[in-house]
Parts: structure tokens; C-alpha cells; sequence
């Protein structure tokens, strides 16, 4: 039987422990149509980036990294150092904040309380309340003083839970593959996010070298390690044996899309499907991939960032990293 449930209502129910959990009120949790169209408007216009733009991020971040690096021989924890620069250029981007002045223990703060409380929200029994989180809620006060935490439309997690929180996942495993993975193609994968880092344009990111380009290392990574390994959606249905139609008897049903196994399906992806191969992206058609390919979800809930913003923001930070 048919879901009776909107496609906004069957996305928002089982996204509602993040708004327990982090207040928000955004795409993924709203079920007023006119709002998802706005909020979503505004996060196209906000990653509609220029190449004049995206040299100054690449700039950012090689700064940011600079200024990380010890002055001796010092081994620094990787985790921290991508979580913290992959928050401040999606701050930069979203919120225009300077990612060299911004206060980085408050940056750090952001970054390890989003991953706790996300991994707290996961069962019903440790999720917390958002309005218990003072430590994170004063840390996003000293970085936007302007916006408050606490009211749901003006909470900027609205904006960062979607960008950030599943992008550094992504840059972690896709540096880790470039950088420490015993590939006979990894010189070449580094040169070329080497050369795009110089040259951070569009035309650059599709740019093919050794058939790879540096969209195809970011890609393939986003595949291998999709950041929403899950998509759930709820389900309100008549059961087949009702005999009328009464609302008590409809059934609430929870159904997942496993999009991490259909991105490692062997007969779509090959039997090399678990290894991370960016050339493999040279011979896949473009209707092929719109069936196969869901890192950044599926029609009617596409990801803005899926065209260029996802694929360019990955290789820039990778690239920054490698070098």
C-alpha cells in the first residue's frame, strides 16, 4: 500500500533525534514546504563558489595548515587536524568567517562536541537535550556572535551539521588512501592534487592526467566512504488485512537504503569494488552513474553540494594535507 506520508514528512521523522540532539531546523528535519525551499535555496547561494573564490580557499587552507605544523619533529594526531581545518573553511564558506583569526580553541570545542553529541544521539537512551550544551553553545557564540544556538531557524548548526559533519569523515579516508595506501598510482594521484592546489579552478578539478582527475579522487572516495552510510525514511501505510480505513489501524514502518553496500555492489563496481580506484571513474556513463552513485542522495532530495562544491571543497583539503 502507499505511504500517506508527504516526501518532506517521510525524510523529517526519522531526522528528529538531530533536532533533540543539535536544535536544528533545516532540509532534513522540516516538513513546511515553502521553508525546505528556502533553506535550500540559501545553501545553494551560499556554495555557489567562483574560481576567484576557490584560489582564496585553497590559500586558506594551506595556511591554516601551516600554522599547525610544529616547529620540531613532533607527530601530531591526524583526526584533529582535519576536523579542525575542515570546520574552519566551512565556516569561511557559510558563514564568512576568517578562518585565520577565528578563536581555534573554540573551533575545537565545536569539533569534538558535534562528534560526541552525534554519536550520543544514536540511541534513544544517551541522546541529550540541545539545550543542555552550554560548552558547545557559548563556543558557537565567540565564532558568531550574531546568531543564537538556541532558536531553531537561526541555529547555525543548521548549516554546519550538513557540511561539516560529513565532510571530514570523507577528507580523513580519502588523504589516508592517497598518502598511506601501497598504490602503484599514488605519486600520480599526489601530483595531481599537487597541480590542482595551485590551480584551484573548476576546469582544473575536471582536468584528466594519467586518466584521473582530481574530481575522480574525491569521488571515488565519496563512494567508498559515503558520508550518509544510511538514508531512513518513514513509512505510514493500511495494513493489507484492514478491513477499512481508519487511521488507527495504519502502520508506522521505518525503511533504510544501505547506500555504502549499493556503492560497493560488485556487479555495478566490479570485483575491485572495495578498493579505492579513481581511474575507474573514466569509463562510467553519466545515466550509469545517476543509477549507481547516491553519496550525495537520490532525486527528490539531491544534495546542493553534488555537482562541483562536494568534490572541489574534498580535493582542496586533501591536497592541502598531502602537501
Amino acid at each position: 500500500t502507499p505511504n500517506i506520508l508527504s516526501q518532506l514528512e517521510s525524510r523529517s521523522g526519522p531526522n528528529q533525534r538531530l533536532v533533540a540532539a543539535f536544535g536544528i531546523n533545516n532540509s532534513f528535519t522540516t516538513v513546511n514546504n515553502d521553508y525546505n525551499k528556502q533553506f535550500r535555496s540559501f545553501t545553494e547561494r551560499l556554495i555557489k563558489i567562483t574560481d576567484e573564490e576557490w584560489y582564496i580557499i585553497a590559500g586558506d587552507a594551506s595556511k591554516v595548515l601551516l600554522g599547525k605544523l610544529p616547529e620540531n619533529d613532533i607527530k601530531l594526531p591526524l583526526v584533529p587536524i582535519v576536523q579542525n581545518l575542515t570546520l574552519k573553511l566551512s565556516l569561511a564558506v557559510l558563514f564568512d568567517v576568517n578562518p585565520h583569526s577565528v578563536n581555534d580553541i573554540s573551533v575545537s570545542i565545536v569539533a569534538k562536541e558535534i562528534n560526541r553529541i552525534w554519536l550520543a544521539s544514536k540511541e534513544p537512551e544517551t541522546l541529550e537535550n540541545w539545550v543542555a550544551q552550554g560548552d558547545i553553545h557559548q563556543a558557537l557564540r565567540n565564532i558568531l556572535p550574531n546568531l543564537n544556538p538556541l532558536l531553531d531557524r537561526q541555529n547555525p548548526m543548521n548549516l554546519i551539521l550538513p557540511a561539516y559533519e560529513t565532510l571530514w569523515r570523507v577528507v580523513l579516508r580519502c588523504f589516508i588512501e592517497v598518502v598511506s595506501r601501497d598504490s602503484p598510482n599514488k605519486e600520480i594521484w599526489r601530483s595531481i592534487l599537487r597541480n590542482f592546489l595551485r590551480e584551484p579552478t573548476r576546469a582544473n578539478l575536471l582536468r584528466k592526467e594519467d586518466n584521473v582527475s582530481a574530481q575522480w579522487i574525491a569521488m571515488e572516495a565519496l563512494r567508498l566512504y559515503p558520508p550518509t552510510r544510511r538514508v531512513y525514511r518513514h513509512f505510514l501505510h493500511r495494513p493489507y488485512h484492514a478491513e477499512y480505513i481508519n487511521v488507527d489501524n495504519y502502520e508506522l514502518t521505518m525503511l533504510a537504503a544501505d547506500i555504502e553496500s549499493s556503492q560497493r555492489n560488485e556487479q555495478a563496481w566490479g570485483e575491485d569494488r572495495t578498493k579505492f580506484v579513481p581511474e575507474r571513474w573514466s569509463e562510467l556513463r553519466e545515466g550509469v552513474l545517476r543509477r549507481i552513485f547516491m553519496a550525495f542522495g537520490t532525486k527528490p532530495f539531491v544534495c546542493p553540494a553534488k555537482p562541483y562544491f562536494g568534490p572541489h571543497i574534498i580535493a582542496i583539503i586533501v591536497a592541502s594535507l598531502s602537501e
